[in-house]
């Protein structure tokens, strides 16, 4: 009986050890609160490094561990801020204002954003009254009551030219201005706030050529806030169908992959990142010792955003004489189709832009801030930042634009009527929409990090597993080219060149095929 018994009390112990041993490996891998502060870290450092939409996926996940706590929405709705996504950030936080236990950070949180995106009043005072009684605070209580007084009436802004198309540059005034009025307004379609433009009575507002929506919204000097009103403006004539023809950027995708190189003939120029990225010809060596990147060949001239003078455009011969400034505007991503360099421009908000080759007639195209950019027919494709980096078209002569795919995009390219880009979402893999606008449809299987298009295949960095890979432009099964892991892709005619990372950064050659890896200058 008593061994009986030793057996059984053995065998308890046993069990009491294995789960105690268990719980000790559970809590060693996800820590003792299941892994919500592993997730706010990584999120914190992804934020760090400016990756945002990482950020909000770690923040998104301490919540799914710890709803009740208001520390994972207010990182991701910060998170959100920092990408474009306002509203996103509002309506993850009135998820969190919807749950209990509440904090007063929470609420501060949420009414800044009401107050700076410009939610209707009532939304503000009902929040305010709802922390007023669960707060027991009187401060709410007075801030509500200050914004009932701005229910009163007030009338909207009326612009002195209505709405419609003129063949000129205009400049327009408010007519309706009450003393003590303040009038704010926006360009991009977004609803006004006390922190977008402040309307100048003595300058007017000025719209240029191409569509503008100018948005206003009034306030009275008690407070009292106007509905806001819209006013769609076009200016000049639009190019025809045959001029917009003539407009492809030349070089294809090299711009989404930082423009280091160009041919021309057989000759390859490039910018040598082992050499402080100098401008260099593979046939005589160096050219000229700037900073060259956005490459672009034109008339015998390569034009390139030059980083040894605060980005400004230039353009030298290709035997590296007659050097000259271009543009003294700060220059983001360049590209050259036909006889117009489009860029964006970083004295103007980062907006788009084109001037002529020797950089006159400057030309704005959207007030968008754009980046990502391609030309293809007369028309600009962009990643537009002013819009969470969705995907967007507009017209060279900046008559037309419109979104083509939400969500945030990459490494945009246009090729055979589709735009080919990268998902900044949750896959990273390559997509594909007809230019005209559709249903995205994936290319590829595996994230990518940069792609280019040459001959009916695409080819690019695999994300994940490093690497060079290609696959037709319709999608397919991908090739394994080379493991050696690279990028800044180009291709001419059977050539693939990249950037080595292997090597220092050494720009190599090999076979669009696979094969005949050759370090460039040797």
């Amino acid at each position: 009986m008593k061994s009986k018994t030793w057996i059984k009390l053995t065998a308890w112990v046993a069990a009491i050890v294995l789960n105690l041993v268990i719980a000790l490996v559970y809590f060693n891998v996800s820590g003792l609160d299941g892994g919500f502060q592993t997730q706010l870290t990584k999120g914190s450092e992804y934020a760090a490094q400016g990756d945002y939409d990482r950020a909000i996926k770690h923040f998104l996940k301490a919540i799914d561990i710890a709803p009740d706590s208001p520390v994972g929405y207010i990182q991701a709705a910060d998170s959100y801020e920092r990408t474009g996504q306002p509203q996103q950030a509002i309506a993850l936080m009135e998820t969190l204002i919807a749950k209990k236990p509440r904090s007063v950070e929470s609420f501060e949180y949420l009414l800044r954003l009401y107050e700076e995106n410009g939610a209707p009043i009532q939304k503000q005072i009902d929040l305010l009254s709802e922390a007023a009684m669960l707060f027991d605070s009187a401060t709410y209580a007075d801030r509500a009551g200050e914004l009932l007084l701005q229910l009163s009436t007030v009338g909207p802004p009326v612009l002195s030219l209505e709405a419609g198309a003129y063949s000129t540059p205009q400049t327009v005034h408010v007519t309706n201005l009450a003393d003590g009025d303040e009038v704010y307004y926006t360009t991009n379609g977004d609803t006004p706030v006390k922190t977008s433009t402040k309307y100048n009575p003595k300058n007017g507002i000025s719209l240029k050529k191409g569509k503008t929506l100018v948005t206003l919204l009034r306030y009275s000097a008690d407070g009292a806030a106007s509905q806001p009103a819209a006013y769609l403006f076009t200016i000049g004539e639009g190019m025809t169908a045959e001029e917009r023809g003539a407009y492809t950027a030349q070089n294809g995708n090299n711009l989404s992959n930082g423009g280091t190189v160009v041919f021309a003939g057989n000759n390859t120029y490039y910018s040598n990142l082992n050499k402080s990225g100098f401008l260099y010809s593979q046939s005589d060596g160096l050219l000229v010792e700037d900073k060259a990147s956005y490459l672009n060949l034109s008339g015998g001239f390569i034009y390139y955003v030059n980083g040894s003078d605060g980005n400004r455009v230039y353009r030298v011969r290709v035997d590296g004489t007659e050097r000259e400034r271009v543009l003294s505007a700060v220059s983001g991503p360049l590209l050259l189709a036909n006889d117009r360099l489009i860029f964006q421009n970083r004295s103007e908000d980062s907006s788009l832009y084109s001037a002529t080759l020797s950089g006159g007639s400057l030309q704005r195209i959207t007030p968008d801030l754009a980046t990502s950019i391609a030309v293809y027919e007369g028309d600009v494709y962009y990643r537009n930042d002013s819009k969470g980096g969705a995907l967007y078209r507009s017209s060279l002569d900046g008559i037309d634009h419109s979104e083509l795919v939400g969500g945030a995009c990459g490494g945009i390219t246009v090729d055979g009527g589709y735009v080919y880009y990268i998902s900044a979402g949750e896959d990273g893999r390559i997509y594909r929409v007809p230019t005209g606008g559709g249903t995205p449809e994936a290319v590829t299987g595996a994230s990518a990090s940069e792609f280019v298009l040459a001959g009916g295949n695409l080819y690019f960095r695999d994300a994940a597993q490093g690497g060079i890979y290609r696959c037709s432009t319709s999608g397919g099964s991908a090739t394994r080219l080379t493991t050696v892991d690279g990028a800044k892709l180009n291709v001419s005619g059977s050539t693939l060149y990249f950037v080595n990372y292997a090597d220092g950064s050494s720009h190599y050659t090999m076979s669009t095929s696979g094969g005949n890896l050759t370090k460039l200058g040797t």
